[in-house]
């Protein structure tokens, strides 16, 4: 398997703060949970909230994501073989809760290294003097 990274780029920042903002309606396979995001790997690999409302697009009923680097399916043209070679063959979601990924309010970069039977979180922030 293999690491996922996430830029914290205003959309992500979005979905995080969609999230802490709706803690009394999220789930995942419709069990409660705290405030979380949710790596979501179908069409390519991604983070969503896991909120009820849910974060809506504004085209239809599409909700917000942010794509891993090179598992969009709109911009990247291996996107499958990229996400199946990180995220293995079977579509999933998994709930990280917000309070579990270290350094995420001054994070520019969320990255998730998958195993067979794991999975790891951990952000690149600014450098401290």
């Amino acid at each position: 398997m293999g690491l996922l990274v996430f830029p914290v780029d205003d959309t992500l920042k979005s979905i995080i703060a969609h999230s802490r903002a709706n803690p009394e309606g999220q789930s995942v396979y419709g069990e409660p949970v705290a405030p979380s995001l949710m790596l979501v790997k179908d069409q390519g690999a991604y983070l969503m909230a896991p909120t009820d409302p849910r974060q809506l697009t504004g085209e239809g009923e599409k909700c917000v994501v942010v794509y891993a680097k090179g598992c969009n399916p709109g911009v990247d043209d291996d996107f499958y073989e990229t996400a199946r070679s990180l995220c293995g063959g079977d579509d999933f979601c998994e709930g990280i809760a917000l309070d579990e990924i270290p350094g995420l309010d001054t994070a520019f970069e969320i990255q998730i290294e998958l195993t067979e039977t794991s999975l790891a979180v951990s952000t690149l922030g600014p450098k401290l003097n």
